[in-house]
């Protein structure tokens, strides 16, 4: 068995830098802001756990594990390695307080990487598959006031077709140390016999409009106020409401629309933005406009890593600053680089104002480098004709299959958050199949948004000609179908700063040695050779690899730990503003 790569001295920190602290109860703030209701109660903290090759359930256990801290992390105070050979055992013994239950009790899980099973006083009630989706189990009436809740977890990581996005068990380059195990919030809420599933809005901006569905697990009538006036809907339906005060959300004014909804005893809070994110033609070029007013997207890309957590944060304020770091420097979008976050980044991003592109995280069986690194080398072969289901690994039709559930799923969770403007069905040709069926398909459910089908190349019916640009970035392809043009990724130029390099190894899309060639870099691809593109080729949207540091790639414009700007914080500013004077130029 291997050990972790951690342990292995990639990372140069250890347990006993960081202490395990059975007292600490991390995100133990109401982790779902869209729909906020007052019963909450946190399972985050200490869990009992084991790790074994063995099929029986453990009944006693000797160590402590920190939820929700992926095995892997030093943060867990595990630092293990999960191999697919292996499972993971939690086990907590769970207290519902004296007048919590008001009718029904909801589990929550919000991310528990890859397959779990749920158990309460040793019998099976819950099964899960898929990392990076959300799911909840209604515990049964006569369950007692304490119980024993176990979570059985396995992560085949990249030995299977599941989704993965860039989590790996080797690192190396661009793909990262694995988050098995529970990584997100863990939660219970009780809701009584009839109560609200979830609402969805879809405000429409031209008619200053919103449409919703009040979701229940009954067909009754709901009460929803919106700016002080309440109106009366029936459940399951779509309704509407003409705006009578009419505040656009943008990211200079991010304006968020406060609802109340109460069905029966049920009482929750929600939100909504309204904004307009859509394609127009100029002169025979099209755009990207926001709000009826041409927007040029300069952003980052965001790997979601964090230095100690792998995929999560130390606190929710690291989502916060990330975003408030962006937005300093002069960014408005951030593209959240195949993976999916805790539902506080986007209401982070909501409230702020800070557009985002969604990916949906990859799957597939272990990618070929030919034919995933061909496309960027060669221009006569990156289309859709070139993709076969061997080629981009996806023989598995149960891959492909659970790929496209997923990606429905991720319509429904993101639909509320107006901050998302773009979502991207493929990165490259990483698990790329079937891409012009598929974006018609999700196109035909979301219309809120616009789709990037295939990033990089590997070309398919899309919102956006989209293309990425490192080493050779002469090498742009034509766009026959005469779609807006964008830059997906760009960039990359790798520096390690003294005292903030935490790994072993060095990658980049080229490494320079000091800051002020790192600039140089920076001010010559920007200033040189993507802002003449705005003029020439219409561009609309640059997005630069990338925000931090992650693992070994040393191409951020922050470390990993954040607390270093490599580049002249100005000097980002004014290339940023540079790239929105060009376009009202």
């Amino acid at each position: 068995m291997k050990k972790s790569s951690l342990n292995k001295g990639t990372l140069y920190a250890s347990l006993k830098d960081y202490p395990l602290n059975t007292e600490d109860v991390p995100l133990k703030e109401y982790p779902r802001p869209n729909l906020r209701r007052a019963s909450y109660l946190t399972l985050n903290g200490a869990w009992d756990y084991l790790i074994t090759t063995e099929e029986w359930v453990p009944t006693a256990f000797e160590k402590k594990i920190i939820v929700p801290y992926a095995v892997e992390s030093v943060l867990s105070g595990v630092n293990h390695l999960l191999e697919p050979n292996e499972k993971i055992v939690y086990h907590k013994k769970v207290t519902i307080p004296l007048g919590f239950n008001r009718g029904r009790i909801l589990l929550h899980f919000d991310g528990v990487d890859q397959e779990a099973t749920v158990l309460i006083n040793g019998k099976k009630i819950g099964y899960h598959l898929g990392g990076y989706t959300k799911f909840t189990i209604e515990l049964a009436n006569d369950l007692p006031s304490t119980f024993d809740l176990t979570v059985i977890v396995r992560d085949v990581s990249d030995t299977s077709y599941h989704s993965r996005g860039k989590q790996t068990l080797n690192t190396t380059g661009w793909f990262y140390t694995t988050s098995s195990g529970i990584y997100k919030p863990v939660w219970l809420e009780s809701v009584p016999k009839d109560y609200v599933q979830d609402v969805r809005f879809y405000p429409d901006f031209d008619s200053k409009s919103v449409d919703f569905i009040v979701g229940s697990n009954v067909d009754t009538k709901a009460k929803v106020t919106i700016l002080d006036k309440t109106y009366e809907v029936n459940t399951n339906t779509l309704s509407r409401v003409v705006l009578n005060k009419f505040y656009p959300w943008s990211p200079d004014n991010p304006y968020l629309y406060q609802v109340k909804i109460e069905l029966n005893d049920d009482i929750d809070s929600s939100y909504f933005g309204v904004r307009k994110f859509e394609i127009k033609e100029s002169n025979g070029v099209k755009y990207t406009y926001l709000n009826n007013q041409r927007i040029f997207l300069t952003g980052l890309l965001d790997q979601g890593y964090y230095f100690l957590g792998n995929l999560t944060p130390r606190s929710y304020q690291d989502y916060e600053n990330d975003i408030d770091n962006a937005k300093s420097l002069g960014f408005n979008c951030l593209r959240v680089h195949i993976k999916t976050e805790n539902d506080y980044f986007y209401y982070y991003a909501d409230t702020k104002g800070m557009l985002l592109i969604q990916d949906f995280p990859n799957g597939g069986t272990k990618n070929s480098f030919f034919y995933t690194i061909f496309p960027r080398i060669s221009t006569s072969f990156g289309t859709e004709k070139h993709l076969t289901y061997k080629r981009e690994s996806r023989l598995d039709k149960e891959g492909r299959d659970e790929f496209e559930k997923e990606a429905k799923e991720y319509l429904n969770w993101f639909n509320n958050y107006p901050s998302i403007i773009i979502y991207t069905i493929f990165n490259e040709g990483w698990g790329e199949f079937d891409p012009s069926r598929i974006y018609h398909e999700l196109k035909n459910i979301e219309h809120y948004r616009l789709f990037d089908t295939a990033s990089g190349w590997y070309d398919a019916d899309s919102d956006f000609y989209s293309i990425h640009t490192y080493s050779i970035p002469g090498k742009d392809r034509k766009d026959k179908q005469r779609r807006p043009f964008i830059i997906s990724e760009a960039g990359g130029t790798s520096l390690k700063i003294d005292g903030h390099s935490f790994f072993k190894g060095f990658f980049g899309h080229g490494k320079v040695k000091d800051k002020k060639k790192l600039t140089r870099r920076y001010q010559d691809l920007y200033q040189k050779k993507l802002l003449p593109l705005i003029k020439k080729n219409g561009l609309n949207m640059i997005i630069y690899t990338e925000l931090c540091d992650c693992e070994i790639e040393y191409n951020g414009l922050y470390t990993f730990d954040r607390k270093v700007l490599k580049l002249d914080a100005d000097l980002i500013r004014n290339i940023n503003e540079s790239l929105k004077k060009e376009v009202n130029a």
